[in-house]
């Protein structure tokens, strides 16, 4: 038995128990901070509820995928990403698995808007953005573009046969730490260097990116249909990354970007030896930042890439904690972040990794402190922020501020209209 029904303006056939079906989540690897996140099981509907769909709570986000001809995608990745709002919690991109029904639900906890993703090869994606807790979601997949090319090597202009080729829409994909295969379609080229990707986005840009051993990485916007790399020479990095005892790392993190000129950013991740390749830099200066769960990055400047190898250490992450509050003491919500350590900024870090939300208790824990000076910046809603100089003497060490006190400054009121003294809404007003 189907339903029809409308749903973001879409008109689709939903089986009986499209929604009824628990889920599995996805069974590659999930970051410690959001295994909290795992898909909820749906509870169980008989065919009244199905005639008209029980209501999503506030505390959960449920959806089905649909393939281009309007059948359920099976297996599909349903990806997540919270969008930043003060007083509530800093959690990690996801990703979850429809069902063979192609429904999904998962928990919001306490997360107010995501971005929402659904992605299955040969297609391209289906996106949604700030999506709120109570909706059902009907994410329709395209057919997509078709993305062709050929690779040949720059100094002799022979094909070079066996190069990875990668299709996505963005440089470092956020959900690499759930799922590094999320949203990226691959191929390798032929014997004539060829290549063929489906499921470019028909109405934006993908980015291509290709790289072959012993050749630097090229990128390529998807502007037309038929694409030409002519890789030169390049270099191949193997490091180690390792903790103050030497014990190795598994699954850091690692991007190179060079430093003094443009040029596509080269990602590895060390296996269970710690070990990694980083394959295709440039005959140029790098900079390379190393993180890892529970370890302060790691940043290293002007790595050269003709050298042997790279040992990388991380030391334990230091930790802020504290309190928010107003000039009354009451409990303020907002944002910690960290600006800088020792006058370098780090802004080029993941913000995940360099920011926490401060819920309504006021109380907050900021990771990634690095032995030195650390530069915090304190936002209480409103209120004017707040830089403290934090001093970490040892790695791993808990920092305890106790109460970080706002003082309310001045207030300014206006009105803003148009010509006419019509009122304009919604304006954006900063000082």
């Amino acid at each position: 038995m189907t339903q029809r029904f409308a749903d973001a303006g879409l008109v689709i056939a939903l089986s009986v128990s499209a929604f009824a079906q628990p889920l599995s989540p996805r069974p590659t690897a999930t970051p410690a901070s959001t295994r909290s996140m795992q898909p909820a099981a749906a509870p169980a509907v008989g065919v009244a509820a199905a005639l008209k769909p029980e209501p999503i709570p506030r505390t959960q986000i449920a959806g089905v995928v649909l393939r281009p001809d309007g059948r359920p995608a099976q297996k599909a990745g349903v990806g997540f990403i919270a969008l930043p709002n003060l007083g509530q919690p800093v959690i990690e991109p996801f990703v979850v698995t429809t069902d063979d029904l192609g429904a999904f639900r998962v928990e919001t906890r306490g997360i107010r808007e995501l971005n929402v993703r659904a992605y299955l090869p040969p297609f391209a994606p289906a996106i949604q953005s700030k999506v709120s807790g109570g909706q059902r979601l009907v994410l329709k997949l395209e057919a997509g573009s078709t993305v062709q090319g050929e690779v040949i090597n720059a100094s002799n202009s022979q094909p070079l046969v066996g190069a990875d080729v990668e299709l996505a829409d963005w440089e470092t994909s956020p959900y690499a730490e759930a799922d590094p295969d999320f949203a990226i379609t691959r191929a390798k080229t032929d014997a004539r260097g060829r290549f063929i990707l489906q499921g470019a986005s028909p109405t934006g840009r993908s980015m291509v990116r290709v790289r072959s051993r012993g050749f630097a990485t090229e990128t390529q916007t998807t502007t037309t249909p038929v694409l030409k790399f002519r890789l030169i020479p390049g270099h191949d990095l193997a490091g180690r990354v390792v903790d103050a005892s030497g014990r190795p790392i598994a699954r850091a993190s690692l991007s190179f970007r060079p430093e003094l000129v443009s040029g596509p950013m080269v990602s590895a991740t060390t296996g269970t030896t710690g070990k990694f390749d980083a394959l295709g830099l440039r005959n140029v200066p790098y900079r390379v930042t190393a993180t890892a769960d529970g370890f302060a990055p790691a940043l290293r400047d002007s790595i050269s890439a003709d050298q042997a190898s790279i040992a990388i250490t991380l030391d334990k992450s230091a930790r802020l904690r504290g309190r928010m509050v107003d000039e009354e003491g009451q409990p303020l919500p907002g944002v910690v972040r960290l600006q800088s350590h020792e006058g370098i900024s780090v802004s080029n870090l993941p913000g995940t990794l360099v920011s926490a939300q401060v819920a309504k208790d006021g109380v907050f824990e900021l990771g990634s402190l690095r032995t030195g000076a650390n530069i915090v910046q304190f936002a209480g809603l409103g209120y004017p922020s707040l830089q403290k100089t934090v001093d970490v003497a040892l790695p791993g060490q808990i920092v305890d501020l106790g109460d970080v006190v706002f003082d309310g400054g001045l207030s300014i009121r206006g009105r803003t209209t148009e010509k006419g003294d019509i009122p304009v809404v919604g304006a954006r007003i900063s000082a």
